[in-house]
């Protein structure tokens, strides 16, 4: 069952950080985990973003997580990011652990993060930056007027 991504969550909330490649940044959002039990590859679920542009997927020949832009069948190759080494099954468990980034596809060198959220989103709305910065709606963050970011957590 927990192959089948019985026990994972269905969505998860990230933002990435900018700094090293401003491409990365613009894949922050929430991400939906693929239902389809014989799409499983790498012997792990995928992660889809809502807008189509981006996926999580892990790599069981380097044992690691990787972040791709577009549609990628071979998560080992072509990644923009990428988990330090993990058995791990839900992708959530790779927040405690750097994650590595890369400027270009072309020449991938991969250097620390040194900002990377990634979690199951908001459960009340405390989460959501704070006291009066938004609310949590079906775990998701909706900002108040001035706030921003996916956790409410930048003011104009």
């Amino acid at each position: 069952r927990q192959l089948w991504g019985v026990y994972l969550p269905n969505q998860i909330t990230v933002q990435f950080e900018d700094t090293l490649s401003r491409e990365l940044g613009t894949y922050s959002g929430t991400y939906y985990r693929e239902n389809d039990p014989w799409k499983f590859d790498q012997e792990r679920v995928r992660y889809i973003s809502a807008s189509g542009r981006g996926q999580f997927q892990y790599c069981l020949e380097s044992r690691f997580w990787t972040f791709s832009a577009e549609e990628n069948p071979d998560p080992c190759h072509n990644f923009l990011a990428k988990s330090s080494q993990t058995l791990a099954f839900d992708l959530t468990e790779t927040l405690t652990l750097p994650w590595l980034a890369t400027e270009s596809l072309e020449e991938p060198r991969f250097y620390p993060m040194s900002y990377f959220y990634l979690a199951l989103g908001c459960v009340q709305d405390y989460d959501c930056g704070g006291i009066g910065h938004g609310t949590c709606h079906h775990n998701q963050c909706t900002c108040n007027d001035k706030y921003f970011g996916i956790r409410c957590d930048y003011f104009e």
